[in-house]
C-alpha cells in the first residue's frame, strides 16, 4: 500500500473516530430532560416508519392477492395447470402466506392444486431453412 493511502486512512478514521466522541459528549452533556425529549423523538419517528412499512406491507399483500388469483382464473380457464404456472403461483403464495390473513387465499390455492398437469408438453420450433444465401441449381456464380 503507498504512504499517500495509509495516511489518508488514517486520516479519515481519525475524523470518524472525533465525530463518534463530539456525539457521545453530546449526548452526555445534554440534560436528562434533553435526552428524553430525543428519545422521545426518534420513538415518534420509529412509530411513523412502523405505520409506512404496514401500509406497504398490505398494499404488496394486495397486489399478490390480485396476481395469485389472476393466474387461479386463467388456469381453470384452460383446464390445467402447467408446472411454470404451478412454480410461479406456489412462489408467490409462500410470499403471501408469510404476511398472515391468509383464510380467502388457501381455498384458491387447493382449488388450483387440484387442477390436473398439463399433458401437453412444448415441442420446440424447427428453425426455418435460410434461403436467402442457398446457391439456385443451374445458376452461373459471378
Amino acid at each position: 500500500m503507498s504512504d499517500g493511502i495509509i495516511i489518508a486512512m488514517i486520516t479519515s478514521s481519525g475524523a470518524l473516530a472525533l465525530g463518534l466522541i463530539n456525539a457521545i459528549l453530546a449526548w452526555r452533556t445534554n440534560s436528562k430532560k434533553e435526552r428524553q425529549s430525543q428519545h422521545a423523538q426518534v420513538i415518534s419517528r420509529l412509530d411513523k416508519i412502523e405505520g409506512a412499512l404496514d401500509i406497504n406491507g398490505r398494499g404488496v399483500q394486495g397486489l399478490l392477492r390480485f396476481e395469485l388469483h389472476e393466474l387461479w382464473e386463467y388456469a381453470k380457464k384452460k383446464g390445467f395447470a402447467s408446472d411454470i404456472e404451478r412454480a410461479n403461483f406456489l412462489s408467490l403464495y409462500d410470499r403471501y402466506h408469510c404476511m398472515g390473513k391468509n383464510g380467502i387465499m388457501d381455498h384458491i390455492r387447493d382449488e388450483f392444486l387440484e387442477l390436473p398437469f398439463s399433458k401437453k408438453v412444448p415441442t420446440p420450433r424447427k428453425k426455418k431453412e435460410d434461403t436467402t444465401h442457398k446457391k439456385v441449381e443451374g445458376e452461373k456464380t459471378k
